[in-house]
């Protein structure tokens, strides 16, 4: 299933995204079985015989944050390719994610969770599909916004980045 995998991301192009091999993989074994990234890493080596150092993942992390546009402009790419993408309909919606944590930061903060944690920090997940329930954007929210406020920002900066008068 690697391999087949691998073949369908560097169909797709996400391969150029970053020369760290870590990347993929994670990706590749969450579609497998999705689990936090920290399991995610164990899976590899018992999947793949792939071992990834904690220490590494934690260095890589802010550069793989830094793709998120490149990432979404592949995905676009790959949408009106593959799946007639035209920007005339889009669907969005909003999930919490939380933390299993008490402490906060400017991020992350407690709110409504959908989890019933909602004394736990969390953050609010905003995510704009295509028709088909393909994913084409994202935008996370601090966890303690009102998720009806996050509808208009998402939409018009998505507009606006896309230049979509319709």
């Amino acid at each position: 299933i690697h391999e087949i995998l691998m073949l369908v991301i560097k169909h797709f192009g996400f391969c150029s995204l970053t020369n760290k091999k870590m990347l993929v993989d994670l990706i590749i074994v969450r579609i497998i079985e999705p689990a936090s990234k920290f399991h995610s890493l164990e899976l590899l080596e018992e999947f793949f015989n792939t071992k990834y150092m904690r220490k590494d993942f934690y260095r890589y992390l802010r550069e793989f944050a830094l793709l998120k546009d490149k990432t979404e402009d592949k995905i676009l790419a790959l949408a009106k390719k593959e799946f007639d993408f035209d920007f005339s309909l889009v669907f969005y919606d909003v999930t919490t994610l939380y933390f299993e944590t008490f402490q906060s930061d400017e991020l992350r903060k407690p709110g409504f969770s959908k989890d019933n944690k909602s004394q736990q920090p969390q953050v609010l997940i905003g995510l704009i599909v295509d028709a088909q329930g393909f994913p084409v954007a994202y935008e996370m929210f601090e966890g303690n916004r009102f998720e009806g406020k996050t509808f208009i920002p998402i939409i018009s900066a998505f507009k606006k980045k896309h230049g979509i008068n319709k």
